[in-house]
């Protein structure tokens, strides 16, 4: 049943999306009915990519660069959509106020709309099929023991249908370089049925960090066998705190750190393992400092009572595509950074590493960040 829902959402939003671009944008245009006319036919294109999409994700069977026009068809779109408004705005001002003064400052408008329409495309394809930005974020936290903790938080990788083993290679060897004291990984590292892309995670077990690598679930894991994703993940040796935590010792044997890690929130929508954030702190050390790793920001409405030292998150993707970015508020509390959420505790949403559906991004740049715990 959910399911059916999400497919009839999906498919009435974006008819109705596409057939506003159309009627309020495309066929409003000072161009030539030609071009007019060809531009309604791309727009019933992209919708055409749009229900495909959802029937390649339902049968699996789609070669990757399938998948990726697939995905682009819905970026573009909701781009569009965006410029649409843009327009109708301005139209609609132009036949109020300035409609009287010639038919030549409409021309102007519909070029210089068309122009920001084609900028606005381009930047955010280049955006998508970048590299992640390097991040450097320093938290005023002390962890005993250690003048300068690093750690390196991976977020939203999406390895599945178009992200794979080639990115996965590169983002391992990128944080081998920076010699992390630890590894996270905040949740939606899966995105396909676990079994088909196990080769693409294979280079996790590449990791190098001086007290390892820890994985907590997003709500893209629920989507593909949690439980054999968990498997998956943790015969790469990477620790998977699904409702736990660990107490990390340093070479001389002290306790330094606590890393708590917590299942998602869908889990309870869903009613498949369901996240219990009491359990989750149980057999947490109250004299040290505390990490947790959640992948939805909306987290920290219900475990500020434990008062974690730093909460990292990811989920929102930025935004991943400019406007959307303000939408995200609807749901999280918070978009993407660093944010104090009491005195001296603090909360990280990443941007996340990859991309979801479209490989597009736009002023929501991907990133592997850096976390520098140091009071210096």
């Amino acid at each position: 049943m959910r399911v059916i829902i999400f497919v009839i959402v999906f498919a009435v939003i974006f008819t109705l999306m596409n057939l506003y671009i159309n009627y309020r944008f495309i066929q409003r245009l000072s161009i030539p009915a030609l071009y007019r006319n060809i531009g309604s036919g791309i727009v019933v294109l992209l919708l055409f990519c749009q229900m495909l999409y959802l029937l390649a994700f339902q049968f699996d069977r789609f070669p990757s660069f399938i998948f990726l026009l697939l995905g682009t068809a819905i970026g573009v779109s909701f781009m569009l959509f965006v410029v649409a408004l843009g327009y109708d705005v301005l139209v609609t001002a132009y036949n109020l106020f300035l409609r009287p003064n010639g038919g030549k400052i409409r021309i102007i408008i519909d070029v210089i709309v068309i122009a920001i329409m084609l900028t606005y495309i381009l930047v955010g394809l280049v955006g998508g099929n970048r590299d992640p930005e390097w991040v450097n974020v320093k938290v005023p936290i002390n962890v005993p023991n250690h003048s300068r903790f690093h750690i390196v938080q991976l977020s939203d990788v999406h390895v599945g249908h178009v992200i794979k083993k080639p990115f996965v290679e590169r983002l391992v060897n990128r944080i081998n370089e920076s010699s992390p004291d630890l590894v996270v990984i905040t949740g939606d590292l899966i995105d396909r049925d676990p079994d088909k892309i196990e080769k693409h995670l294979a280079p996790l077990a590449n990791l190098k960090s001086k007290y390892g690598t820890f994985f907590a679930l997003g709500n893209h894991e629920y989507f593909h066998n949690p439980e054999r994703g968990i498997e998956i993940v943790k015969s790469l040796g990477i620790t998977v705190l699904d409702d736990k935590s660990q107490t990390l010792v340093d070479q001389s044997g002290q306790p330094f750190l606590n890393v708590v890690g917590l299942l998602d929130l869908v889990g309870r929508s869903m009613d498949v393992m369901v996240p219990n954030d009491d359990l989750a702190f149980q057999k947490v050390n109250k004299n040290l400092p505390t990490i947790v790793l959640a992948h939805q920001p909306l987290w920290i409405q219900e475990i500020a009572k434990f008062q974690p030292d730093l909460v990292l998150t990811g989920h929102t993707h930025g935004g991943q595509i400019f406007p959307f970015s303000y939408l995200v508020y609807i749901q999280q509390p918070y978009l993407n950074g660093l944010h104090q959420y009491s005195n001296h505790h603090y909360i990280y949403i990443s941007r996340g590493t990859g991309f979801w559906g479209p490989p597009i991004r736009v002023l929501a740049p991907s990133e592997i960040t850096e976390l520098i715990l140091t009071t210096e």
